[in-house]
């Protein structure tokens, strides 16, 4: 019992620093750093990722919070405070019923059993919150994207952000030194120059119009330069992109520039440019970067012979883009003409069947690029700490709006659930989830009028409620706590 109740403590002081920030009159948290500027946040799972408690069990109960919050932002990118009330009123009532019956040994069955209850329960709410979910208007992308991002301004951008690339668009968000957005349809790959001799911009990139394109999965070697040299001669710009490439090729492509910024009027000045592809599914990131640049892929599978494969690098096998940027980490080709529906709808199938968050993000990404709908938000502002409050709000309004377009919305601030709560008065969690709605009106000094207008993700709230029930759950099993002794006493140490 002194183990669960210093669990419990510790979950209580994590949750109680996280659910001050929520609702639109929610307070902001300084999060201290060792010899750097401190950041002033009220996104709920950077509270929770920079807490750490002085007594080594209680600090085992804070790192609980942090899970089921890192859980939700994987899951959602949003809605981490509200899993933070929901996994703290939870934890309340659970801890009570069980003092309340006597059983407080994880062995007795009426333990398991309430676990089971809390779980039940949990997917009986979330099935009404899809009952209740309906598609979003495009007025009310803003509403969103307001909510989740706090602030009007960036409710507008992100907004005509997704105006412009859809439903199934991709946006970056990255720190300048103003705020601005530029969309475009194309696709970003993690590979770049592999010497500065490509540079030809102020930016230290390399910029190329209209270069041709050729997809491969075949380890290059300085068998094919021939071939590629007779189609420069004709001032045509390439890229090659195959898993890797012989040192002595590179050396050949790096000294093999026809063209320069003195000779050439359009002044990109490169004519071969290969990129190196990530260790991660070549072939399939191979066949979209094919798809979109309308190249043949040449499958080192079907040309089995080099000779045949070699006698593919023709205009006939290339692909083409508008516009290429390359930098020494990464390229982005821009405006390519494929038709990329039926690679999409085979993406769409691979996403019902994959689990693995990271997976699925890779191809929500990939589909994001095939679909023609990429933007790159740059965040602004007039200090350090402003950059950093911003783009935390622009990621969780840009995940908040990506959802709803998505999966639906239903009635925000705390609504929809509390109106399943008061339509299911016996269920176990019903007191649970009308907190967000309580906690919202405490912030704001008990006088908040939530309008019609104002809505949430439906993904968002069930993933919250999903995460707070799961750890929970869990929580009131606990019978025993083990932790690393706490460095800061020594007692029976040395």
């Amino acid at each position: 019992q002194e183990a669960r109740d210093a669990l419990k403590r510790g979950i209580d002081k994590a949750c109680d620093a996280i659910k001050s920030t929520i609702g639109p009159n929610g307070r902001n948290a300084v999060l201290g750093r060792i010899d750097i500027p401190p950041i002033i946040t009220n996104d709920g799972v950077s509270v929770a990722r920079n807490i750490e408690l002085e007594d080594e069990i209680e600090n085992q109960g804070a790192w609980i919070v942090k899970e089921a919050l890192s859980y939700a932002s994987a899951r959602a990118g949003d809605g981490t405070t509200t899993t933070a009330v929901i996994l703290q009123a939870i934890v309340d009532k659970l801890f009570q019923k069980l003092k309340e019956d006597g059983s407080l040994v994880s062995t007795k069955p009426n333990v398991i059993e309430l676990m089971n209850e809390v779980d039940t329960a949990c997917n009986e709410i979330v099935a009404k919150l899809k009952e209740k979910s309906r598609p979003i208007t495009e007025e009310e992308i803003y509403n969103v994207a307001k909510v989740a991002g706090e602030f009007d301004w960036l409710a507008k951008i992100v907004t005509e952000i997704y105006k412009k690339i859809g439903k199934e668009g991709y946006v970056k968000i990255q720190e300048g030194l103003k705020t601005s957005y530029e969309t475009f349809k194309g696709i970003e790959l993690e590979a770049g120059y592999h010497s500065e001799y490509y540079i030809n911009n102020d930016d230290g990139e390399c910029e190329m119009k209209k270069p041709l394109v050729f997809v491969t999965n075949q380890y290059l070697d300085v068998f094919i330069i021939e071939a590629v040299i007779e189609l420069i001669k004709d001032n045509k710009n390439i890229i090659i992109i195959a898993p890797d490439f012989s040192r002595d090729l590179l050396k050949r492509f790096t000294t093999t520039k026809l063209k320069t910024k003195e000779t050439d009027s359009d002044g990109d000045g490169v004519s071969i440019v290969p990129l190196k592809l990530p260790t991660y599914d070549k072939d399939d990131l191979l066949l979209d970067i094919a798809t979109l640049t309308e190249a043949k892929f040449l499958d080192k599978n079907i040309y089995l012979k080099l000779d045949d494969l070699i006698a593919q690098f023709t205009l006939a096998s290339a692909g083409s883009v508008d516009k290429a940027i390359i930098s020494d980490s990464k390229s982005t080709l821009i405006g390519g003409k494929g038709s990329c529906n039926d690679r999409i709808e085979a993406l769409k199938g691979e996403l019902e069947f994959t689990e693995s968050l990271f997976d699925r993000d890779l191809i929500e990404k990939r589909i994001a690029y095939l679909s023609g709908g990429i933007a790159t938000l740059t965040i602004g502002g007039n200090s350090d700490f402003e950059k950093t409050y911003f783009k935390l709000k622009a990621e969780n309004a840009v995940s908040a709006v990506a959802k709803a377009l998505n999966s639906g919305v239903v009635k925000g601030g705390g609504l929809a659930l509390k109106e399943i709560a008061e339509e299911a008065p016996d269920n176990i969690l019903s007191s649970c989830i009308t907190e967000p709605y309580k906690q919202i009106q405490k912030n704001a000094g008990g006088k908040l009028e939530i309008p019609e207008t104002v809505v949430d993700p439906v993904d968002v709230t069930i993933s919250s409620l999903s995460s707070a029930c799961s750890i929970a759950g869990r929580v009131i099993t606990t019978e025993v706590v083990i932790a690393f002794k706490n460095k800061n006493d020594n007692k029976d140490q040395g």
